[in-house]
């Protein structure tokens, strides 16, 4: 996938980890939001706490794959016009 963008698999690997905690800390953060309580029969159960979590890397993950596309779309476009 595009998170190869820098020339070896470690920091590869180590940018790859930050963007996925990164992205899940937000995700956490925007879904802090939500009013789990008018969907779940009680919004502050375990389960509602683990649906949360669920949600969460499954937006985080989204956003991963976005932002890594963006980076190669931009890297990919600056060959454009370098040549």
């Amino acid at each position: 996938m595009p998170l190869d963008l820098l020339p070896s698999p470690g920091p590869s690997g180590a940018l790859a980890v930050l963007l996925l905690l990164f992205a899940l800390v937000i995700a956490w953060y925007a879904l802090g939001q939500v009013k789990w309580g008018i969907f779940l029969k009680d919004g502050g159960s375990p389960q509602a706490k683990v649906l949360r979590l669920l949600l969460a890397i499954a937006l985080a993950w989204t956003l991963v794959q976005f932002i890594s596309a963006y980076m190669f779309a931009w890297r990919m476009l600056k060959t454009l016009f370098t040549g």
